[in-house]
């Protein structure tokens, strides 16, 4: 699951360094422009990044939280066997 985050992060910043560096290349406007321009896109860039590793925290949190539950039925109904397991023993 790390590895595909990572992969998403990744992939996401190597467009955004592409899309800048075209753009550069490309820009027909002023270099005051274009800074002002790299500046907007760059803090909407950020706010989307954030945005997406907030949602990947969240569902991390939220695996976690599944699996400490099942892991807890699993004891339960491991400890309930063996102790049913052991009567069975007992009894002639």
């Amino acid at each position: 699951m790390f590895r595909q985050i990572y992969k998403t992060f990744s992939g996401f910043l190597m467009g955004l360094f592409i899309g800048v560096g075209v753009a550069l290349l490309m820009a027909p406007m002023s270099g005051a422009e274009t800074r002002r321009r790299l500046s907007t896109n760059l803090e909407q860039a950020q706010t989307k990044m954030y945005m997406t590793l907030e949602d990947y925290q969240a569902k991390a949190r939220q695996l976690s939280d599944i699996s400490k539950q099942v892991l807890e039925e699993q004891k339960s109904s491991l400890k309930t066997g063996s102790l049913e397991a052991m009567n069975v023993v007992k009894t002639p």
